[in-house]
């Protein structure tokens, strides 16, 4: 009997094909940086900073990987949730208690005054102060075409020196 030959077929590699990430730094390392940022409240412009990258390779992957960009959205939540924790915590203080009322029920604890009105303005011209705007307005015109026709007149004198001197 023979010996045949059997080609086994080769098996499909699992390693990823295709560029990476972030040009070869480690996905895990710069997305831990940019939760850093994010925890603080921070913008993805100041993530892709302090992690080292471009602000277009993280708007990728944050549209490749929704639960990341998810995550994102809560951890930028947290300064807010500590900022209220900061407040409850230091209601014992009354100026921090006042602030907190004057915010929350401002119609009863707050500084300001509000003042309805119904008062309907009008403003009604003479027919005398009409004619004296008129007046100031064609003096005015009359005024700037005089000024405009001396420009010209300038820069065409300007213009002929030039020339002149050109010429010569």
């Amino acid at each position: 009997m023979k010996n045949i030959a059997v080609i086994k077929p080769k098996k499909l590699s699992k390693k990823k094909v295709g560029r990476k990430w972030f040009d070869g730094k480690s996905e895990k390392a710069v997305i831990t940086k940019c939760e850093e940022v994010w925890a603080l409240g921070g913008t993805d412009a100041e993530a892709s900073f302090y992690a080292n990258i471009t602000g277009a390779s993280l708007s990728r992957y944050l549209a490749e990987k929704p639960k990341v960009k998810e995550f994102r959205n809560r951890l930028r939540e947290k300064p807010i949730l500590k900022a209220r924790q900061t407040i409850n915590n230091n209601l014992d203080d009354p100026t921090t208690a006042r602030w907190y009322l004057e915010k929350k029920r401002s119609k009863e604890f707050s500084n300001k005054l509000e003042v309805a009105h119904d008062v309907e303005v009008s403003h009604s011209i003479t027919p005398e102060s009409q004619n004296a705007i008129d007046n100031l307005f064609e003096l005015f015109e009359t005024n700037a075409r005089e000024i405009e026709k001396k420009v010209i007149i300038d820069v065409e004198a300007i213009e002929e020196k030039k020339d002149d001197k050109d010429g010569k």
